[in-house]
C-alpha cells in the first residue's frame, strides 16, 4: 500500500494511471471515463482528451502551441503540466508560488524563484525581467552567458543565432523574432483602423478617417499613427452630424477638442493639405464659448439652488446678445470667469457678501465684469460691491496679511502704497505717478515733490 499513490480525481489507490493532466493524476478507470475519444481541432486527428475541454487539443499539440506560463514561449519542450498551466524544461525546476504578493514589488502575481539571478525569494515575472542585465552585443534583457573570451552574451549572440522579419525579410533584433518593430507597427496600425472605420456610419466620412490614417503612416510612421489615431477618432465621430459649413459654425466648433486645431496638431497639418482652413476669429470664438460653457457648469455646481435660475438666465441674456452682436464672447467670458471666482468664495465662507469683500480685497478689477451679474440679481438677491473707501480697506489689510506670510511682488508694493496713499492720505494717484523709497523700518513715497511716510506692512 505504501508504494502505492492515490488518484487524484476518485480518491482511491492504484498502482497504474493512465495520464496526469493539468497536476492531477488519473488512474486508468478515471482516465477512460473523463479522456474520451475527441478530434483534435488543430491537429484533426482522433486522441483521447478531457471532456470539459472547450477547445480540443491533444496532449502534442496542446505542448506545440500553449505558452510557458513563466517564460511565454512557444515551442519549447514540455518540462511539466500543471494545474495552472504548461511549464517548459528551462522552467520546470523553478519552485513556483502561484498567485502570491511579490516579495519585491508587492503584486499579486505568479511567482518563482530565480537562482540565476542570486535571489532565493519569490518573484513575479515583471521584476524578474527587471532584474536581467542587457546583452552588451544586441542590447536584449535576458540570462547571459559565459563565452570562451570571458564575455557574458544572451543566448542568441553566444550560438550565433539570427531571426528575419517574416513579413519583409530584414534581421530582427532584441526580442523580436517573427516580425521586425515596423512590420509589428503596421500590423498594429491596420488593426486599429479597422476597428475604428467600422465604428462610422457615414461612408465618406470612413473614407476620410482611412485616408487621415494614411496620410499619418506617411508623415509620422506607423509607430506614431497607431498610438494617436485614437486621440483624433472623436472628431471624425462628430463629423458624421456637422453641418455644412462646419469649418465656419462656432457652435459646432465649440463640442470638439481645442488641442485639434493647434498649429502643432497633425489633425490641423492634414486638414490643411485637404485645403480645409478654420479661421483664426472662428476658433477664438469656440475657445471662448467652450470656457464660458465649462465655467457655468462650474458655477451651478457651486451655487445655492436658488441662483442656478438667476444664473441661467443672465447667461442665456448675454449669449442672446451675442448672436444679435451687440457684445463679444469674450465679455461673456471674462464676466464668467468673474462671476466662478465669486461663486468659488461663497462656498469658502457661505455667505456671499462675506464673498464680495473677499474678492474686491483680492482682485478689485473684477468690480467691472461683476457689474452686469449684480445690477441683473440684485432684485432677487441683495448683492452690492463695497464702496471705493471700504474696498480699499479691504485690499490694504489683504495685501499686509500676503505681506506678513509671503511677501508682496513689485506690482502689489506699488498696489499697497498706492491704497495707503488714498486710504490715510485722501490722495488718489495712480501707479506710475509716484516712487518708492524703501528702509528697513518705513517706505517712503515720493509725490509731487513731497515725501510721504508709508507703514511698512
Amino acid at each position: 500500500m505504501g508504494k502505492q499513490k492515490q488518484c487524484e480525481q476518485c480518491l482511491q489507490y492504484a498502482d497504474k494511471f493512465g495520464r496526469k493532466y493539468r497536476g492531477k493524476r488519473y488512474c486508468m478507470d478515471c482516465y477512460l471515463y473523463f479522456f474520451v475519444k475527441r478530434a483534435c481541432s488543430h491537429c484533426g486527428e482522433l486522441k483521447r482528451i478531457h471532456r470539459d475541454e472547450k477547445k480540443p487539443l491533444c496532449y502534442r499539440c496542446y505542448s506545440a502551441i500553449t505558452p510557458c506560463v513563466r517564460c511565454h514561449r512557444v515551442g519549447r519542450p514540455v518540462g511539466r503540466i500543471e494545474s495552472f498551466g504548461l511549464l517548459c524544461n528551462s522552467c520546470a525546476n523553478v519552485v513556483l508560488k502561484p498567485y502570491r504578493k511579490c516579495s519585491m514589488c508587492g503584486k499579486s502575481s505568479r511567482l518563482s524563484i530565480d537562482k540565476k539571478n542570486g535571489t532565493n525569494k519569490p518573484i513575479c515575472q515583471s521584476c524578474r525581467y527587471k532584474m536581467y542585465a542587457k546583452c552588451p552585443q544586441c542590447g536584449i534583457k535576458a540570462a547571459l552567458y559565459k563565452t570562451s573570451d570571458g564575455r557574458d552574451l544572451c543566448y542568441r549572440c553566444v550560438n550565433g543565432i539570427h531571426y528575419y522579419c517574416s513579413k519583409c525579410g530584414a534581421e530582427t533584433y532584441r526580442s523580436n523574432k517573427t516580425l521586425c518593430q515596423r512590420c509589428q507597427a503596421c500590423n498594429r496600425n491596420d488593426k486599429r483602423t479597422i476597428f475604428n472605420a467600422e465604428l462610422l456610419g457615414n461612408s465618406d466620412i470612413r473614407a476620410m478617417f482611412v485616408d487621415y490614417v494614411a496620410w499619418l503612416t506617411v508623415n509620422v510612421g506607423p509607430a506614431k499613427a497607431a498610438s494617436v489615431q485614437n486621440s483624433y477618432f472623436d472628431f471624425f465621430e462628430a463629423l458624421q452630424t456637422a453641418p455644412d459649413d462646419w469649418e465656419r459654425n462656432v457652435e459646432f466648433l465649440t463640442g470638439l477638442d481645442g488641442g485639434h486645431f493647434r498649429k502643432s496638431s497633425l489633425l490641423k497639418r492634414y486638414l490643411d493639405s485637404l485645403g480645409i482652413n478654420c479661421d483664426p476669429s472662428t476658433l477664438k470664438a469656440a475657445m471662448d464659448l467652450r470656457t464660458i460653457h465649462k465655467n457655468i457648469s462650474t458655477v451651478l455646481t457651486l451655487c445655492p439652488l436658488g441662483h442656478q435660475f438667476i444664473i441661467t438666465e443672465f447667461f442665456n441674456e448675454r449669449i442672446a446678445g451675442y448672436k444679435k452682436h451687440r457684445i463679444k464672447l469674450q465679455t461673456i467670458r471674462v464676466e464668467s470667469s468673474s462671476i466662478k471666482r465669486l461663486y468659488e468664495h461663497w462656498a469658502q465662507s457661505n455667505d456671499l457678501n462675506t464673498a464680495i469683500r473677499q474678492l474686491a480685497a483680492e482682485t478689485p478689477g473684477t468690480r467691472c465684469s461683476l457689474t452686469k451679474y449684480i445690477n441683473f440679481a440684485t432684485p432677487t438677491i441683495q448683492l452690492t460691491w463695497p464702496s471705493v473707501e471700504a474696498s480699499t480697506e479691504y485690499r490694504l489689510a489683504y495685501l499686509t496679511n500676503k505681506y506678513r506670510y509671503g511677501g508682496l511682488t513689485n506690482a502689489e508694493l506699488q498696489d499697497y502704497v498706492k491704497c495707503f496713499l488714498f486710504h490715510f492720505y485722501g490722495v488718489s494717484v495712480t501707479t506710475g505717478a509716484f516712487s518708492i523709497a524703501s528702509s528697513n523700518s518705513d517706505i517712503t513715497a515720493l509725490f509731487n515733490h513731497q515725501k510721504l511716510w508709508i507703514a511698512k506692512p
